[in-house]
């Protein structure tokens, strides 16, 4: 008989039960290519989804489409201007969502914008994935067995350089050069002219900050040596029109894994 007052034996259990019932199954954190860029599948918004979103390690914000958000009832508080190097405009903005990533939830600011642009097609797509998720964690991507982790240990091999911050992204320092460490390029980006070793093979279409289109050079280095890597073939693309806070943006494409490591290196290998 139940005790006046009292919760009946069970309750504990039925209590456990709603409890995980209330917290979002976990889905696979995983990585796939897509054309230049890599998406990112298994992410909750404030407990919605599982959601598909592009990485995108060079953004210094997180997006979420504006259909998405409305359907899982987020509602924009502000807007604020976004510059990048296709351009300057001013979008909506959430001051607080949790984002639910490998399993854990970090929360911050996201942007509300059309995902038409980045999806380049990807329906599926509902969001990006930015420094503002990212800023302050170590994280990895393993481009070859298509996992992302948040935290983790860096690895033994590949190529170790301090870490350093250009706008809240990760970046590198190179030989006369300090290039963002970016996942949404798919060739190396330098916001100059020329450079030594680079053989001009024709031009391609890029956006500028004023968001129009203009014609860019495009190049092939042969050989490039970062300490005990040794790059061979690289694309490379002469933007006309950069950001000051960078000499450009090397895509992490080139490489097979990436640890970034805030407090300390980022490493990367082959």
């Amino acid at each position: 008989m139940t005790q006046t007052g009292m919760l009946p034996q069970t309750a504990p259990m039925y209590w456990a039960i709603w409890m995980l019932l209330s917290i979002p199954a976990l889905a696979e954190t995983t990585l796939s290519r897509s054309g230049a860029h890599w998406t990112i599948e298994g992410i909750f918004v404030d407990g919605h989804g599982p959601f598909r979103f592009l990485l995108d390690t060079g953004a210094e914000s997180t997006v979420l489409d504006p259909a998405v958000a409305e359907r899982i009832g987020l509602r924009p508080s502000y807007r604020v201007e976004v510059v990048s190097v296709n351009g300057s405009r001013l979008v909506a903005a959430v001051e607080r969502a949790d984002l639910t990533v490998d399993g854990t939830v970090v929360t911050g600011e996201v942007l509300l914008d059309s995902m038409v642009p980045a999806r380049r097609g990807d329906v599926e797509i509902a969001g990006i994935l930015g420094q503002s998720a990212l800023r302050g964690r170590s994280y990895e991507l393993d481009l070859g067995r298509g996992r992302f982790r948040l935290g983790g240990v860096a690895p033994v091999g590949g190529w170790r350089v301090a870490y350093g911050s250009s706008a809240s992204r990760p970046c590198v320092q190179l030989p006369g050069l300090r290039l963002v460490l970016d996942s949404g390029v798919g060739a190396v980006v330098l916001f100059r002219s020329s450079y030594p070793g680079v053989r001009r093979t024709g031009t391609v279409e890029v956006g500028t900050m004023g968001g129009e289109k203009r014609i860019a050079q495009a190049g092939i280095l042969e050989s490039w040596d970062l300490g005990d890597l040794k790059l061979r073939n690289v694309p490379v693309v002469f933007h006309p029109n950069g950001r000051n806070d960078a000499d450009g943006l090397l895509p992490v494409g080139l490489f097979s894994r990436v640890h970034v490591d805030p407090n300390g290196l980022i490493t990367l290998e082959l």
